[in-house]
């Protein structure tokens, strides 16, 4: 057996204590610890970055025909959704629509008003996941969420709970946020095509990220999504700080800004696991992986944690 065990249900539910798997780059020390010990891994003046993004219902039923929208991506002007048929435009500019492209499946559409749109769905929507278990949209929320915009969860900080924020100030790291809004590349078990994904870097968190660079802190990404946003801005110019990206971390782009990572666990072949190769080595993401197969850790959303410094 070559995977991880998937945990699919929240501890809010099951009351699970999620645990941590660190990996010391400079020792090649990997050690498991419950995530409330997180603290005990970083130092005064160290830096985490947290996505506030808010994921939002992803699934809306339009108009008298009953046409379902499944939407896999809300960009800053714009979005895309697999339907089964293409809705009246009335129907959607109703909601702040317009289509631009459409076919017999994936459809792009502008925003009219975006603000009526977001909350259309979030009022009269419903959330799809991949796993489709059904449970309350909070569920999918962490403490740090509160910008609308998300398709999917980006759920690496849904374990920080209250206890563990303040453990980490207490300890002197530094906690700053960003927007990226995670679209999702999947359907009724289907892939679609990817769509760049909206960031936001706040002034203050640049200045933070910057600080600690000319510093020699440690700047650690709490997710994948908020890496690909810092790795996407340029930190040199104030007017890019915001913006679309589609970038893809892994053995083809390191990371520039970015000494560390706290993360889910990964399938290996997933383009998540792939993404830890921009950290570290394949010899040493493998050994990781296998070291938390052996020790019963769990993947997926509600699974545990990695932290690679």
């Amino acid at each position: 057996m070559n995977e991880l065990r998937y945990e699919e249900y929240p501890s809010s539910i099951t009351g699970r204590i999620p645990r941590l798997i660190s990996h010391d780059a400079k020792s090649g020390t990997i050690s498991i610890s419950p995530l409330s010990e997180i603290a005990l891994y970083l130092d005064s003046g160290d830096l985490m970055i947290f996505n506030d993004s808010l994921t939002v219902p992803n699934v809306l039923i339009l108009g008298i025909e009953r046409v379902s929208l499944s939407f896999y991506g809300f960009g800053d002007n714009g979005c895309l959704a697999v339907c089964d048929f293409v809705p009246r435009t009335s129907d959607l500019r109703k909601i702040g629509l317009e289509p631009v492209l459409t076919n017999s499946e994936v459809c792009r559409f502008r925003y009219l008003d975006r603000t009526r749109f977001l909350r259309t769905l979030i009022e009269n929507g419903k959330l799809s996941t991949y796993d489709d278990v059904p449970f309350p949209i909070e569920n999918y929320r962490g403490n740090f969420s509160y910008v609308p915009g998300s398709a999917e969860f980006p759920s690496a900080s849904y374990h920080f709970s209250e206890e563990i924020v303040k453990s980490l100030r207490n300890r002197g790291v530094l906690l700053k946020t960003l927007t990226l809004h995670t679209s999702a590349s999947w359907h009724q078990g289907r892939e679609y095509p990817p769509f760049d994904e909206y960031y936001r870097i706040p002034e203050d968190t640049a200045a933070a990220i910057t600080g600690a660079k000319d510093m020699g802190q440690r700047i650690i990404a709490v997710g994948t999504s908020s890496a690909r946003a810092v790795e996407s801005a340029d930190f040199s110019n104030a007017t890019n700080l915001e913006g679309t990206t589609s970038l893809i971390l892994g053995t083809s782009r390191n990371t520039r800004i970015l000494t560390g990572l706290v993360t889910g666990l990964h399938q290996k072949g997933s383009s998540h696991y792939e993404l830890l190769h921009a950290f570290l080595p394949k010899r040493e993401v493998d050994r990781i992986s296998n070291y938390a197969r052996s020790n019963d850790l769990a993947a997926g959303m509600f699974g545990d944690l990695c932290l690679l410094i």
